[in-house]
């Protein structure tokens, strides 16, 4: 960018990142003018301590709540659905989200659906400003350190019906307070700790090679990787660090502010249909197509990678640009395996009903939104054979 060039940076109002930032959930609910509160997570966080403490700490404040815990990974339009007939019956005025991705996205589609007279098709909102603008106040409490849904103006809704997963874009999505807590991520089994991290990383990458980077999404990006890079294996290993789950937190968050203001791009636009036709977790998703995507890549954008290569550590300030992109491929390939993420064929999928999803998959990722602000774009054919790589 040259100093005429112009962006703009969307975040909440205000993000609390740290040990015990929950607590400061009461005061900041009041002070946004809220007095009951619909709490949405999911049936296996209902029993999580992030969930009672945001309970307890709410009552204690004499603010009303009630949980809402029908959501499903990757949240469906009857989700939303539902979560607005509990929030009508609770008469509440504001949202509290408590959990990974899922419970926050389909938090944001119930606030933004909460102000309607008549009900909305969630779906014909997809794309960018459809909702409207307008949307009941929302509080985020990551419990999971991979989506950023905390700090983004996204949500992904699936509709099971259609075979489709869509991404909305909107400010009125946007939290208005996010609490980042890493003593919530304690408890992650490894397997999640591995999936949503490496969509942390997935966001970083994405952000910093996007055509519509900016040079603040460049420092969330690159501050991201930086905490990243060297803890998401190490986290993995070792669930109770706390040091590790601390800069995974943090990470996550900057990295979630990176793609939700430079937008995702083919990584995201490939992996929404893996998950709409064979249920590949998002995050999975993500970190199977990364390392094809960059190196697919490497050529439109290679000082970009090479800056977030060494900013993760996959490459050293010695390497030159195009080294330090190969090592970043053979860096993400080592790490993927590491922490136990398989390719595509590991995920019992029958080769024969790939081959003829690859089509439709591919034309859905053109749809989504994502592959044109990919720092090299992509057609259809070339999208075909990135999947087929990632098989």
């Amino acid at each position: 960018m040259t100093a005429l060039d112009t962006f703009d940076v969307v975040l909440p109002q205000r993000v609390v990142v740290g040990a015990g930032a929950t607590a400061r959930l009461p005061q900041l609910a009041q002070r946004l003018g809220l007095r009951r509160l619909l709490v949405v997570t999911d049936p296996g966080l209902r029993e999580h301590p992030a969930v009672h403490a945001v309970v307890a700490g709410l009552e204690a404040a004499g603010l009303a709540a009630a949980i809402f815990d029908a959501v499903q990974v990757d949240p469906t339009v009857g989700n939303v659905a539902d979560g607005v007939d509990a929030l009508r019956a609770h008469a509440a005025d504001g949202i509290v989200a408590v959990g990974g991705g899922s419970p926050i996205d389909a938090a944001k589609g119930i606030a933004a659906l909460a102000l309607d007279d008549q009900p909305r098709d969630l779906i014909a909102l997809a794309g960018f400003d459809n909702v409207g603008g307008r949307a009941l106040p929302l509080i985020a409490v990551p419990t999971t350190a991979g989506s950023g849904s905390e700090v983004t103006r996204a949500a992904v809704i699936a509709d099971p019906a259609r075979q489709i997963k869509v991404p909305l874009y909107d400010d009125a999505l946007l939290p208005a307070v996010a609490l980042v807590d890493p003593l919530h991520t304690l408890t992650m089994p490894p397997r999640l700790t591995a999936e949503v991290g490496i969509d942390a990383l997935v966001h970083a990458v994405e952000a910093m090679t996007s055509k519509v980077a900016s040079p603040v999404t460049d420092q969330f990006a690159l501050e991201a990787a930086r905490l990243i890079g060297p803890s998401l294996a190490r986290v993995y290993a070792q669930p109770d660090d706390e040091a590790a789950r601390a800069a995974m937190a943090f990470g996550a968050t900057l990295a979630g502010a990176a793609i939700s203001n430079a937008t995702i791009a083919l990584v995201h636009g490939m992996a929404r249909p893996l998950g709409a036709h064979f249920h590949v977790p998002h995050g999975a998703a993500t970190g199977i197509l990364l390392a094809p995507v960059v190196r697919f890549g490497l050529g439109a954008a290679p000082e970009r990678y090479a800056a977030i290569a060494r900013a993760a550590g996959a490459a050293g300030s010695e390497d030159p640009d195009g080294e330090a992109g190969e090592l970043l491929v053979a860096w993400l390939d080592a790490l993927t395996a590491q922490i136990g993420i398989p390719r595509l064929s590991g995920y019992g999928i029958a080769p024969d009903a790939f081959e003829a999803a690859l089509g439709p998959m591919a034309d859905a990722a053109l749809a989504s939104n994502g592959p044109e602000f990919n720092c090299r774009e992509a057609d259809r054919e070339q999208i075909v054979a990135l999947y087929r790589e990632a098989w």
